[in-house]
């Protein structure tokens, strides 16, 4: 793609990932929600990625789709939200913080098994949104398989 892609190219990327996007309906849980999104990356912004947007509380984030599928399977620990999300937030197990550091303060508590959600309080510190134990991970991942490639 890049500098040199038609025009009528670019549109047709973003006309293909909306049809594979289109193929996941939004999920709900009693702790988060999550619908697709179109993310936007390349040098100038014309290049379309899978993506989703994450919903838990007041707080809204886009992930990139593989990257979360990554996550959830193992091949990261911790995951970032995207640069243009609405808000910043992080996905992370709790054995991937250091005791001492403000993610593993924040997840303390939280089973070893389970996946933090952190976001950065207006002090600065982070704080835990919420987790994703076993089995929403597991939703999660299936949700994702309807779209994203790994």
């Amino acid at each position: 793609m890049g500098i040199f892609a038609s025009r009528k190219s670019i549109e047709q990327d973003f006309a293909r990932m909306e049809q594979r996007l289109a193929r996941a309906k939004p999920m709900a849980t009693d702790k988060f929600n999550v619908k697709t999104q179109i993310l936007i990356k390349g040098m100038r912004k014309n290049t379309p990625e899978a993506g989703l947007e994450l919903g838990i509380g007041t707080v809204t984030a886009w992930l990139s789709a593989h990257e979360t599928l990554r996550l959830l399977e193992g091949t990261i620990s911790i995951l970032e939200g995207w640069p243009d999300s609405p808000a910043e937030i992080f996905i992370s197990a709790p054995a991937s913080a250091s005791a001492d550091s403000d993610a593993g303060a924040a997840m303390a508590h939280l089973p070893a098994d389970h996946l933090g959600i952190l976001h950065p309080s207006s002090d600065g510190e982070l704080q835990l949104l919420g987790s994703l134990d076993p089995l929403e991970q597991k939703q999660l991942h299936s949700w994702l398989r309807q779209f994203a490639q790994g």
